[in-house]
């Protein structure tokens, strides 16, 4: 279900709970989702006070925490609740080795490493996607590993770089289309 679906399923005197996955984006805040809240947080807004309808929404801790999250959806502020700070050494452990492949002389770095930082799950299943970061280091500091990634690609790969530059301006939705010069040729012809 998504926020959207909210005004239209709702009935009014009938107890009713939404539950909505990702309510902002998976990874990282869509601004598609949010200008679609943006549309209708006054119509939830009025259902909520009636105070017999009830939201239960999922967020990743990294989403939660973006500023057009914070700014977009005050309403879900209220009854936050961050299950990632009640996770035990035990339910790290089990979470992270799910995602992260490891030898058992590593498991001593990694008990020692997930301990002591705020745990992500995120950060295991961003490090098992990319087999060729150093474990230790991607948990200890994320953001320069990626940091140096796009350091890496801006200077060793331009191809890529520049395809991901599209991406961005294109808001992930290239088609074949835009590569297709005669087609252009011919909108040009047309023209004149």
């Amino acid at each position: 279900m998504s926020l959207q679906d909210i005004p239209t399923r709702y009935k009014e005197h009938v107890c009713q709970v939404f539950v909505v996955d990702d309510i902002c984006g998976k990874y990282t805040a869509n601004i598609n989702i949010i200008e679609n809240w943006r549309n209708i947080t006054n119509r939830v807004k009025s259902i909520l006070d009636k105070g017999i309808t009830k939201i239960l929404a999922t967020c990743r801790t990294e989403v939660f925490k973006e500023n057009i999250f914070q700014h977009a959806f005050d309403l879900f502020h209220k009854n936050a609740y961050n299950l990632s700070d009640n996770y035990s050494l035990k339910d790290k452990l089990v979470i992270a080795s799910k995602h992260l492949e490891h030898n058992d002389k590593m498991l001593p770095d990694i008990t020692n490493i997930i301990n002591k930082k705020t745990f992500s799950p995120l950060m295991c299943f961003l490090c098992s996607r990319h087999k060729n970061f150093d474990i230790n280091v991607f948990l200890n500091s994320p953001f320069d590993t990626f940091c140096k990634e796009w350091d890496d690609l801006k200077s060793f790969d331009k191809e890529k770089f520049c395809v991901l530059l599209l991406c961005v301006i294109y808001n992930g939705t290239i088609n074949d289309s835009f590569f297709d010069i005669s087609n252009d040729l011919e909108k040009d012809e047309k023209r004149n």
